[in-house]
């Protein structure tokens, strides 16, 4: 139901700024009239401690369209194989 939210949000065309983020995010899970404001929420630094490589360098932008085709073509694929 949260996501639904979310979705009504975008579509409205209400403005989605980093604060807007903040609050999706820390208030995933919930209803919009039970949020709580984001310095209401306590953040833990719990660090990843495994080597991560970074598959795209910072400021690279992947084309979308590729990487979309990439998800969807097994789909289609399994589609057409039960058809």
């Amino acid at each position: 139901m949260h996501w639904q939210e979310a979705f009504e949000y975008l579509r409205s065309g209400r403005p989605l700024t980093p604060r807007q983020l903040e609050a999706f995010a820390f208030n995933d899970g919930a209803p919009m009239q039970r949020w709580l404001p984001t310095d209401a929420h306590m953040l833990v630094d719990d660090p990843f401690l495994r080597d991560v490589t970074l598959r795209y360098p910072r400021g690279a932008t992947p084309a979308p369209l590729p990487l979309v085709l990439r998800q969807v073509e097994p789909m289609l694929r399994a589609d057409s194989a039960a058809a």
